[in-house]
């Protein structure tokens, strides 16, 4: 096998490894739900971690914001 068709094999098998990351990402939705008004949370979004009924759950910032203040 030359250079190319190595490259090609890892570039294959990461794009497989992100894709199961997504699906992962999305198909639990104590990572991506806020703990309080149950928003969705993207990948980029701001979010704190409280323990509620002994599991760590997200919170919005605005959701924060209420509880904390």
């Amino acid at each position: 096998m030359d250079e190319s068709a190595v490259e090609i094999i890892f570039i294959i098998i990461g794009c497989i490894g992100i894709a199961i990351a997504v699906f992962a990402y999305n198909g639990n939705p104590d990572l991506h739900n806020c703990g309080s008004c149950g928003k969705y949370l993207d990948i980029k979004a701001k979010r704190v971690w409280y323990e509620t009924e002994g599991k760590k759950v997200p919170f919005c910032a605005k959701c924060d914001r209420k509880h904390s203040g």
